[in-house]
């Protein structure tokens, strides 16, 4: 198995840990819902696919010259940001999906590598 899929794997881990972390403190404390689950739930899953994304890119990257490396990280950079742009969009058009609910589980994954680093003593 590659690294980038082990990191993908050790993110997704994490994701969804600190995603049913959320779930029940948001029911300790009330707030829960089904527009809310299905924002943790949407924002959970995006965050993933936008992570994997980024490591595929990065991977490829690497292996292209700098010039062509530029350009293709840039391009991929525009088509994860449109992306997120859609999601956003989506989570605040639709009802039935609580915006602050996809939007919190998009910053897991920075949670997650600083966790890991710290633990590592790295940083």
């Amino acid at each position: 198995m590659d690294v980038t899929l082990k990191e993908t794997i050790k993110v997704a881990k994490g994701v969804f840990l600190l995603s049913l972390l959320y779930v029940f403190i948001a029911l300790v404390f009330g707030f829960l819902d089904k527009a809310l689950l299905y924002g943790i739930f949407f924002g959970s899953v995006f965050t993933v696919l936008n992570f994997r994304l980024l490591s595929l890119s990065i991977k490829k990257s690497v292996t292209l010259d700098p010039s062509k490396a530029m350009v293709y990280a840039g391009r991929n950079y525009i088509v994860r940001l449109v992306l997120t742009g859609v999601v956003l969009l989506v989570s605040v058009k639709a009802d039935y999906i609580n915006v602050i609910g996809t939007i919190i589980p998009m910053f897991f994954p920075k949670f997650i590598i600083l966790y890991q680093n710290t633990r590592k003593g790295g940083i």
